[in-house]
């Protein structure tokens, strides 16, 4: 009986959360920006507002390097693989915030880390 119930599953580690990393630079000028936050968020896209963005993430909240640089490790676990249902790369949204910018969103689909390359954030109107 086991083995009909659990034909195509069986434990193993898997992604949950997508891992994400790259370059945060100012639109205009296209110099990095350092001091960044960039976190994932488990939101669903389109999101409803930027603040649902930042109220639903998961660790770790990173800040980008003089070079605007980031990395974002993904986020695996243990558990029951059932076939097809985890073969599909899993979802995030890669939310960039930085003071004078407009908060930038970008999705991702990944099962383990992408280099998304650089996110070009806006500045504010003053």
């Amino acid at each position: 009986m086991a083995v009909v119930f659990c034909s195509g599953c069986w434990p193993r580690s898997f992604t949950t959360s997508p891992g994400v990393s790259g370059v945060v630079m100012d639109a205009q000028t296209r110099s990095p920006l350092s001091g960044a936050k960039a976190v994932v968020s488990l939101s669903k896209y389109p999101p409803y507002s930027k603040d649902e963005l930042l109220t639903r993430t998961r660790p770790p909240q990173v800040i980008t390097d003089d070079a605007g640089q980031f990395l974002i490790p993904s986020e695996r676990r243990w558990g029951i693989y059932i076939w097809p249902i985890d073969s599909l790369p899993e979802f995030g949204l890669l939310v960039v915030k930085r003071e004078g910018y407009e908060t930038s969103c970008v999705p991702v689909w990944s099962r383990s880390i992408t280099n998304i390359g650089p996110v070009l954030l806006e500045p504010t109107a003053r």
